[in-house]
């Protein structure tokens, strides 16, 4: 079986005093991060290199009296992480999937902003088996998180669109010519 890995990279950075505690220790656990700065104006950056870390085998998998502590401070905060943590907590056989909120925790975070409007979170999907046109990425997606929206495109979906919109069926199927196609009459 090949490796593959996902290197993902959040921005902006992300100022840590709009994050509540229970969010730092929550992102901290899924992402590698950095801090620049200090102080007020302490910005963290969130990254990985690998896979980033959405599941955890229930609360064991983490420090379950630093998640209570963190709970706790973050009661003044409006992010939904708090109630999926309570509700994880209270049955902690069941397994703590954030793959499906990570976008959730990143909106509340731009909500609370007056800075922050969109946040991005961008992966190359690579293996080290795919040799296919001289690399061994195999694609990627973007995250788009507004206060608002939140939007998944994969490199697929792209690329779809692309042949869709030159009226291509795939990469190696030439398009049927018409009159309305601007071709050069010297080929």
């Amino acid at each position: 079986m090949s490796d593959t890995y996902n290197p993902t990279s959040v921005t902006p950075a992300i100022p840590v005093n709009l994050l509540s505690p229970l969010e730092k220790e929550i992102l901290t656990a899924v992402f590698g991060h950095e801090i620049e700065n200090e102080g007020d104006h302490a910005r963290m950056f969130f990254y990985e290199n690998e896979r980033p870390s959405y599941f955890f085998d229930g609360p064991h998998d983490l420090d379950i009296e630093y998640i209570k502590e963190a709970l706790s401070a973050s009661s003044g905060f409006d992010s939904r992480l708090n109630d999926l943590i309570k509700a994880n907590l209270e049955n902690p056989e069941e397994e703590l999937d954030l793959e499906n909120h990570i976008g959730d925790i990143f909106q509340d975070i731009i909500r609370r902003s007056e800075n922050i409007h969109a946040i991005t979170i961008l992966t190359s999907f690579g293996n080290e088996k795919i040799q296919n046109n001289g690399g061994n990425l195999s694609g990627g997606a973007v995250f788009f998180i507004t206060k608002d929206a939140q939007e998944f495109v994969s490199t697929d979906h792209v690329v779809k669109n692309l042949l869709a919109k030159h009226n291509l069926v795939d990469l190696e199927t030439a398009p049927a010519r018409s009159e309305s196609s601007h071709s050069d009459p010297s080929i």
